[in-house]
């Protein structure tokens, strides 16, 4: 079985390049969503753990298939481990905590480098 990944940052157009691979090949485009949206409808929340399994499942299945292969698009949520294992709360804390700080550093105003100044400001 052939697979090709599709790996970006949220609404960057994975999908539709998927899409369009899938047009020019005989692989099947198997997108993120597929498996998050039936969890989130069931559980009201992002359940790590479904989803996981769905993916899974999806994966064992299509192997078992005589098809040509997969375009597979994914997102990496840092509250699911990188071989789908849930992490501890701990770990999950941690993650939120740098994600905050990378969000509040990159939302302050830059000085200029001649002035010292915050652009717009001297």
């Amino acid at each position: 079985m052939k697979l090709a990944l599709i790996f970006g940052a949220g609404a960057v157009g994975k999908m539709t390049v998927g899409q369009e691979l899938a047009k020019i090949t005989e692989l099947r485009l198997y997108h993120n969503r597929i498996a998050i949206e039936p969890a989130l409808e069931a559980f009201g929340a992002f359940a790590a753990g479904a989803i996981v399994r769905i993916r899974e499942a999806m994966f064992e299945e299509f192997a078992k298939t005589d098809l040509y292969g997969m375009i597979f698009t994914f997102m990496r949520d840092f509250g699911v481990g990188a071989i789908g294992t849930t992490w501890s709360a701990s770990q999950r804390a941690s993650a939120e905590s740098a994600r905050r700080s990378a969000r509040s550093s990159s939302s302050r105003p830059r000085r200029s480098a001649s002035s010292g100044a915050a652009p717009g400001t001297a």
